[in-house]
């Protein structure tokens, strides 16, 4: 295979891969039975060579199948299942996530994997869905399950599926799910048949090669549009769910020749609760394609749709320290990786690049996926149940366009319909709106956070939650101004209380109301450079208030509240351009919040 494939070919084959994903998606969207994966999308798809290695699709790999089972165990019809995040050396992040990979034969030839990943709805532990928030190490969180035969020729091992099944509060959604990501599987298996019959196998094979090699050198040449030095970049955690401490964050990028070396020295160590990260070195590299070819590509004519695999990785050096946040020492607690992942996979980038083009790299976003689980017995059916939210916050003011409202960049995440909850689950879902005032200001706006409102409905539930960014704002950038951070309230009997960033099994009563208020992107540029008309807009549509108008955009409205007085507006924007600091990053202010694990009462019913 020395001669390259012609590239007409390799572009049918590339979209065929991309189609075949799209199919194994809808697959999974249609037959899986829990919310999580069939309303939130929490899963990722990808096919992987003969050696497990990522070949088109989200980052993903097979290389723990080949290194547990030799070439000669593994057979056609096998489907493997794990979600060990120590053994898979962090391609499974915790325990609620986890892959499956069938082996693609062809004349007896091993030639390919077709891998799925999903959150399962509950894997056991000390609270719901994976995702506890005050666990202390690993066995608090699930069941551990290393490399296994889910099939075995094409037969179900009904063991293995039981004992999932009998460590979830949800066995029949474990099952199900499951199921629909095993037969998922099968669908790129047939597509890929039907591909290798098309061009032959040798053309398949050499595509994954050359498709390995577009790669590097794509990647190569997103290096070499980066300046040599050094830049660096801290950023922090509110807290573990344990201490009251403001976890540390560390990276620095250097370029050297044709290298980037990407250094994590000074980060936090190994967290006492679950927000450790086990930082898979292909994953974080795989995450920083995205970003330079989103970023950088457009300046050297590059397809921001090109895929990256595993020809990037040898291209890029990692320094993380050991043991620490970002490689604990087993068994450390995991669940709660996300939250950490949000900074260290987008944030942390954000805050790199955009001192070397600050031109073209947003703002900080506040979508950290503030994750809201209920668990309770449902009063209709009488059956346990369990309920996860992910809620968006705001985006990053952008340099050309403001933040998105409501979003999770980070992941393949949508909000839960209403509709749904409130026919599932036994509470009513009183409010769901953008937040006012919580954008960053900045001639690019941050994206408004999220109020959602739920009322219990049941005489009782318990409620676990995972949050960040309440007490340290999403920062803005090149004179923007950090958007608000969020917060999260329990009312009950006329009395309010705050509640901390994270903690499992809060018990709810009948009439309870949840009021949970996430935080905006940071803005990017000076607020008083803001088209006048555009702060008149957010006033309009009840995003910004005629006072923040006035106090952060310098933009003064007449009597009607609506229509900007453009001889006071031009007066009031040259005085605060003349006495404001334009900032490269600002942070705002470090917010107190109740330290973990308490209910702090505050006076009055937050604004909903």
């Amino acid at each position: 295979m020395s001669s390259m494939v012609d590239p007409v070919t390799l572009e049918v084959v590339d979209n065929a891969l991309y189609s075949m994903e799209k199919e194994m998606e809808a697959t999974i969207v249609r037959a899986a039975m829990s919310i999580v994966i069939r309303d939130i999308y929490d899963f990722g798809i990808a096919t992987l060579d003969a050696e497990g290695r990522l070949v088109h699709g989200l980052p993903m790999s097979g290389t723990l199948i080949r290194e547990t089972f030799p070439l000669g165990e593994i057979h056609e019809g096998d489907v493997f299942v794990f979600n060990d995040p120590y053994l898979s050396r962090g391609e499974m992040t915790h325990l609620g996530d986890t892959q499956l990979c069938r082996p693609v034969f062809w004349d007896g030839r091993l030639v390919a994997f077709a891998a799925i990943w999903g959150h399962h709805m509950d894997i056991g532990g000390i609270s719901v869905s994976g995702l506890p928030a005050t666990s202390r190490e690993i066995f608090h969180e699930g069941i551990q399950i290393p490399p296994v035969k889910l099939h075995d020729r094409n037969v179900l091992n009904a063991a293995v599926l039981q004992i999932m099944a009998r460590n979830s509060r949800t066995p029949e959604m474990m099952i199900g799910d499951t199921l629909a990501m095993a037969a998922a599987c099968t669908v790129t298996e047939k597509r890929l048949h039907e591909l290798i019959g098309k061009f032959g196998i040798e053309t398949i094979l050499e595509c994954f090669e050359t498709s390995a090699r577009r790669a590097h050198d794509a990647m190569r040449r997103l290096i070499d549009r980066l300046p040599e030095g050094r830049v660096a970049f801290t950023d922090f955690l509110d807290d573990d769910g344990v201490r009251e401490e403001h976890p540390r964050l560390c990276v620095a990028l250097e370029k050297s020749a044709e290298r980037l070396h990407v250094d994590y020295t000074g980060t936090s160590g190994q967290a006492e609760g679950a927000i450790n990260l086990i930082l898979n070195p292909n994953r974080i590299k795989l995450e920083m394609w995205r970003y330079l070819i989103n970023w950088i590509g457009p300046l050297i004519g590059m397809d921001h749709e090109a895929s990256p695999n595993y020809g990037i990785f040898d291209l890029i050096d990692l320094t993380i320290p050991h043991p620490s946040l970002l490689a604990p020492r087993y068994p450390a607690a995991v669940g709660a990786r996300h939250l950490t992942s949000s900074l260290i996979y987008r944030d942390m980038w954000r805050g790199l690049m955009s001192q070397i083009y600050p031109d073209r790299v947003p703002a900080c976003s506040n979508a950290v996926i503030p994750t809201y689980m209920f668990r309770g017995i449902h009063p209709v059916s009488d059956k346990l149940y369990v309920s996860m939210e992910c809620i968006a916050g705001g985006g990053g003011g952008r340099p050309t366009a403001d933040g998105l409202d409501a979003v999770c960049p980070n992941a393949n995440l949508i909000i839960a319909p209403v509709e749904f909850l409130e026919t599932t689950y036994p509470f009513l879902v009183e409010v769901t709106a953008l937040r006012r005032d919580t954008a960053g200001p900045g001639k690019f706006r941050g994206g408004a956070g999220v109020i959602r409102s739920f009322e219990l409905q049941a005489p009782e539930a318990y409620l676990s939650w995972l949050d960040e960014r309440q007490t340290h704002p999403a920062w803005g950038v090149h004179g923007g101004r950090p958007g608000v951070p969020g917060d999260a309230y329990l009312i009950r009997d006329g009395r309010t209380y705050r509640l901390p960033t994270k903690h499992d099994n809060l018990r709810l009563v009948l009439g309870d109301r949840i009021i949970v208020r996430t935080g905006g992107g940071g803005g990017y540029g000076p607020p008083w450079e803001r088209e006048v008309e555009m702060v008149a807009r957010d006033v309009a549509r009840g995003l910004v208030s005629p006072e923040t108008a006035r106090a952060e955009y310098g933009v003064v409205l007449g009597p009607d509240g609506l229509t900007p007085d453009a001889a006071a507006t031009v007066a009031l924007r040259r005085e605060m351009a003349a006495r404001r600091a334009v900032r490269p990053v600002d942070r705002g202010t470090v917010r107190a919040g109740p330290p973990p694990g308490r209910l702090v009462e505050v006076e009055g019913i937050p604004e909903v």
